[in-house]
């Protein structure tokens, strides 16, 4: 199961109040909220208002509503933080395609949960860069993934499930210290025809996590680091994550953190000790400074000579409500079929397409690539924090995957 975090903007000030949370928590005693029986448990656990799973002629494609009470609202709104799963859990060589969801300043992520190269695991979360959208009780909330079918065959059904999860920042000593979840609800579908051309998962960035443990905040000169140290729940594999925590809460903050990852990565591109395989198969998360075309964004990944990993997009419903879609394939086609899907389905009235705002892309940090795309019109900026993180951290025959936030939402307030 994966723990989809990144940072939190703390909103409990009063010590006393956290420091029962850290009684609670360093308790042996202390009862995790865990439930792999479905139906809703806990306080904390949104209400599932409804659930459309259907398969089609190459796809399927799974919309969860949900919404939260006052309590819920704000304990996932105070030290505590909440992630939406999809789990398609089988092997069956449907990969995920594209995501949607109206929850505020959303994270994807996608997982290989059982090792066949596909990804059976969908989630959105808040992405909590010190800069924290709340989310607001009694909204009606909801999450959509579309998986294809890749397999060359027909598929011949299977069962998603939808999973609540939560974490906790402790403030008395900096660390997350448990991963809550609840099963929720599950639902069968039935035979996926025909096959698309997408391939197995080349990039799964995110991962399960059970424990939480910062290991080393400020190992990064411009971001807080922390470190999941992960037990497989449904993994086979155990494996480590390092989330990067941009401390940005104004443009001051914003510039700063460009400016201090650039003098990083100089500095490191003139040390050949570090020209390993990480510089030159380096993940890379671009933001623009505003949304940007699909024809654009294919013409910076072609003079840039990089790879296309995923990328979001910005949309905007009838009451113009940012809405984010994360897509693993530019295919202008397939993102209108899916955001028709959208309105056909009822879960919008109307969708504009605004542009993309972000781009994970493969790159190499030691050729012209880098500094053509860092020089290039419309980038804000080149994260390269996947590999700065990798650099001082990565072990041999160790699992480690880094989780890198955009910043398309922190630009839009700011500046």
């Amino acid at each position: 199961m994966t723990n989809a975090n990144k940072s939190i903007r703390l909103k409990i000030t009063s010590v006393g109040l956290a420091s029962i949370l850290f009684s609670m928590l360093t308790t042996p005693a202390f009862a995790l909220d865990r439930d792999a029986n479905y139906g809703r448990t806990f306080p904390w656990s949104p209400y599932i208002d409804s659930i459309d799973i259907r398969p089609s002629n190459y796809y399927l494609f799974s919309k969860c509503y949900f919404h939260f009470d006052s309590t819920g609202a704000n304990m996932n709104n105070s030290v505590w933080y909440f992630t939406m799963e999809q789990n398609n859990r089988i092997k069956d060589g449907l990969a995920m395609y594209s995501q949607f969801s109206n929850i505020p300043d959303p994270h994807f992520g996608y997982e290989d949960d059982n090792g066949d190269g596909y990804d059976e695991e969908s989630e959105v979360s808040i992405e909590a860069d010190l800069y924290k959208d709340n989310l607001v009780a009694n909204t009606n909330y909801y999450f959509t993934t579309m998986w294809m079918n890749t397999k060359g065959v027909d598929h011949p059904g299977g069962t998603v499930q939808y999973i609540a999860q939560r974490s906790a920042y402790n403030i008395i000593n900096g660390q997350y210290e448990t991963v809550d979840y609840d099963y929720l609800e599950k639902r069968d579908y039935g035979r996926i025809n025909t096959s698309w051309t997408i391939g197995p998962a080349s990039y799964s960035l995110q991962s399960s996590a059970i424990a939480n443990y910062l290991v080393k905040p400020g190992s990064l000169p411009f971001a807080n680091v922390v470190s999941q140290s992960v037990e497989a729940q449904i993994s086979s594999q155990e494996q480590q994550v390092f989330v990067v925590q941009p401390e940005i809460k104004s443009l001051k903050d914003l510039k700063s953190y460009k400016n201090k990852q650039l003098k990083e990565v100089n500095k490191i591109r003139k040390s050949k000790k570090n020209l390993n395989e990480l510089m030159t198969n380096s993940i890379a998360t671009i933001t623009f400074d505003k949304p940007i075309t699909e024809e654009r964004l294919n013409e910076i990944i072609n003079a840039g000579k990089v790879e296309l990993v995923d990328c979001e997009g910005k949309f905007l419903n009838e009451s113009s409500n940012w809405i984010t879609g994360n897509f693993k394939k530019l295919d202008s086609s397939l993102i209108k079929e899916f955001t028709n899907s959208l309105i056909e389905n009822g879960i919008e009235k109307q969708l504009t397409f605004e542009g993309i705002t972000s781009a994970r892309v493969k790159i190499s940090l030691i050729e012209d690539s880098y500094e053509q795309i860092l020089n290039m019109k419309d980038i804000y900026l080149i994260d390269v924090s996947d590999t700065l993180v990798k650099l001082e951290q990565q072990k041999p025959g160790k699992k480690l995957k880094v989780k890198v936030p955009d910043l398309a939402w922190e630009i839009d307030k700011i500046k």
